[in-house]
């Protein structure tokens, strides 16, 4: 039982850490940039992300499918891996058909791990914490955001700080949740 509650310690954990980098991640503007300077236009972007929403809806149901079969932590690492492979295929990427390739990959990835993570966690938790979990794994994506932008136009510690308390209503009530379940 002591090993259990360790292990759901850890995987919470685990998934906290991944969705505040993922906010760190400053990818979409830079993505548009990079695709342009590969002989990509933005007519081209458009139907690459365009085709990249359609796949990853279809495909939403069934990854969730497949995943109730093969566990939904098998799923999450099969998807973290199309993931990175994505990243690397994006990295390599030359022509239109080339980023189209490395979206479908990634809108496989993406929607294999839409909901699994919910549901990854929600397999050892217990109902009274789940709401205490997702509040703070919501928010850790929006703190990393905002970490970020603030990076990026040049803030100090403090400044972020002031930032991420007075302006962000999301960051406020994840800090008094926080501090209210702790």
């Amino acid at each position: 039982m002591k090993s259990l509650y360790l292990k759901a310690r850890a995987a919470c954990a685990l998934l906290l850490v991944i969705e505040f980098c993922s906010g760190l991640v400053f990818f979409s503007p830079v993505s548009t940039l990079y695709r342009q300077s590969r002989r990509v236009n933005i007519s081209q972007i458009g139907i690459i992300e365009s085709i990249s929403l359609a796949v990853m809806m279809a495909l939403e149901i069934p990854w969730g499918t497949l995943a109730e079969k093969i566990g939904y932590k098998k799923t999450l690492m099969i998807c973290s891996l199309l993931s990175l492979v994505s990243k690397i295929m994006f990295w390599k990427a030359d022509s239109f058909l080339l980023f189209l390739l490395e979206r479908i990959v990634l809108s496989f990835a993406l929607a294999g791990i839409s909901g699994v993570d919910y549901a990854y966690i929600s397999s050892f938790l217990k109902p009274d914490q789940m709401t205490r979990f997702f509040g703070r794994y919501n928010g850790v994506f929006d703190y990393g955001s905002s970490v970020r932008f603030a990076d990026l136009l040049g803030f100090s510690e403090g400044q972020l700080l002031l930032i991420c308390v007075s302006h962000d209503d999301c960051l406020c009530s994840f800090f008094f949740a926080f501090a209210l379940s702790s």
